[in-house]
Order: structure tokens, then C-alpha cells, then sequence
């Protein structure tokens, strides 16, 4: 299991222990307002759905290898005829490689040397505090559905606080004395801080996919050589692990890619290990 033992790792626990008391506070608020009934079930297991969703998400980013390149690689190459610009697709045979002084050795041009991870990672987007990880190719879809299922998380907490202060006006409200007071405050903080961190965040990462000349090319390659205009879908599906939506899009998990092809892995990674590292 892959995992970043720097001081980085305070930020995600501070991050994981401020929505664990939202959601925690969100869901006796929820009980103190429909006390035990079907309703209060039906809410506060809808809420725990998310939150596991959110927690799995965030574990798999924080847990999976981002796509550290091995120390000994043979860097692959496009066709001459490939007219991409290099500067965007990393694989080309006036510059097929850079070298990496960090790490002595030879690399494609689509990765990013991390001192925080201490390796090339392959299509880095970034390292991430609050993950304490990189986010690349081996754990970027993780990362995306972490941003989604955390919004909505949050977007559910604070309408249920919203409903509970509308649905009893003259008892109900964040003064002192009425419900849910102070706790719904802290609910209230917790959701919009992380629930417009993620809304933002989700925004530039859907942006900065749909715009990425390398995603493009790799669609190209390993999917139709006559696509022009990728879809937002296939550029997704380069780093969901399949073509096409499926149903495991929308689940965390590690080995996304382990259903591709070797040689769709090769166009991705754009380098083969010479030797298998334990």
C-alpha cells in the first residue's frame, strides 16, 4: 500500500477530524429534530452513504501509488508521423526523453519529479496537502470523485440544517437556546468551507481535463486516431479506467487501469519497466 509519511499528514488529519464532527453534529441534529422515526432514518442513512462514499474516496487517494515511475524504464516513442506538439505530448522523437537528475534516469516527458513522494510521477496534476499524496494517473479518477462526493456531503449538510431551522421558525434556529444553536453554526462552517473547496477544486479539474492536450492524445491513440474532439467522457474514461461509463466510474478504488491492454497502458505511461520491481 502505497503511503506518505511527511509532516503533510497533520493537514489530512485536521481535514478528516473537521468533517467527522460535521457530519457527527449534522446527524444529532438531524435526531434531535425527528427524533427516532422513519424520516430521520432515511435522511441520516442517506447522509452516511455519502460520507462512506467520501471516506473511501479520500483513503484510495491517500493509499494509492499516483503513478511513481520505476527507477529503470524504456522511454516509448510516437510515430515520426504524429504532428502533436511535443510540448504538449510528451512522447516524440525529436525529444523522446528528459532525465530526471533526482532520480538518475531516463523519463518521459509526460512526469513530474515530487520530493514530497520522492519520485517521478507519471501526468502529475499535483500533491495535494490534504490527501498527503500526489494526485496522477494512478489515483486521479479517486481524487475526482473525492471532490464530488465531498460536495455533496456538504451540500446535504447544510440542507438539512437550512430545512430544520424552515420547518420550525419560532423554536428552531442557531441562537443560543434554540436547535440546532451552536451545533448547526459548526455544521453550517464545516459544510461551506469544504463544500465551496470542492465545488472550486472540481471546477479547475474538470477545466484543466477537458483542455489537456496529452488526455486528448492518449483518446486519439487508444481509441479512434480520427477523433478530432474528444468528448469530456472519453477524456475521463483515460483515467477511469474504461472507454465508456461504467458503473465502477462511480466507485473508489485502486487498479484503475487494471482492465486496459498493455499496449493501451504503454500509450498512457509512455515508458515499459525493464525489470519488475518488488
Amino acid at each position: 500500500m502505497w503511503f506518505v509519511t511527511d509532516g503533510g499528514f497533520v493537514v489530512t488529519l485536521l481535514g478528516v477530524a473537521l468533517m467527522l464532527a460535521g457530519v457527527g453534529l449534522c446527524l444529532s441534529n438531524m435526531h434531535e429534530w425527528l427524533g427516532a422515526s422513519m424520516a430521520s432514518g432515511i435522511l441520516a442513512s442517506g447522509l452516511l452513504v455519502l460520507s462512506v462514499l467520501t471516506a473511501s474516496a479520500h483513503w484510495y487517494t491517500m493509499t494509492t501509488n499516483p503513478g511513481t515511475v520505476p527507477k529503470y524504464v524504456h522511454v516509448l516513442s510516437t510515430p515520426a508521423s504524429d504532428d502533436t506538439d511535443a510540448e504538449h505530448v510528451p512522447l516524440h522523437d525529436e525529444d523522446t526523453t528528459l532525465h530526471c537528475d533526482i532520480c538518475d534516469a531516463a523519463r518521459p516527458r509526460c512526469v513530474t519529479h515530487c520530493d514530497s513522494c520522492q519520485g517521478c510521477i507519471t501526468m502529475m496534476d499535483h500533491h495535494c496537502p490534504w490527501v498527503n499524496n500526489c494526485v496522477g494517473i494512478g489515483n486521479l479518477k479517486n481524487f475526482v470523485l473525492l471532490l464530488i462526493y465531498l460536495f455533496l456531503t456538504c451540500a446535504y449538510m447544510g440542507s438539512m440544517t437550512v430545512a430544520q431551522i424552515a420547518s420550525c421558525p419560532e423554536t428552531c434556529g442557531l441562537d443560543d437556546g434554540k436547535q440546532p444553536g451552536k451545533a448547526g453554526v459548526a455544521v453550517m462552517a464545516v459544510a461551506f468551507i469544504f463544500g465551496a473547496l470542492a465545488a472550486i477544486m472540481l471546477i479547475l479539474e474538470v477545466f484543466s481535463i477537458h483542455y489537456d492536450e496529452r488526455i486528448k492524445w492518449i483518446v486519439q491513440k487508444t481509441q479512434d486516431r480520427r477523433v478530432k474532439r474528444a468528448t469530456l467522457t472519453q477524456k475521463l474514461g483515460v483515467l477511469f479506467g474504461s472507454q465508456t461509463f461504467r458503473w465502477h466510474w462511480l466507485l473508489p478504488g485502486r487498479d484503475v487501469h487494471r482492465h486496459r491492454s498493455s499496449t493501451d497502458m504503454d500509450i498512457i505511461l509512455g515508458y515499459r519497466p525493464l525489470f519488475h520491481e518488488s
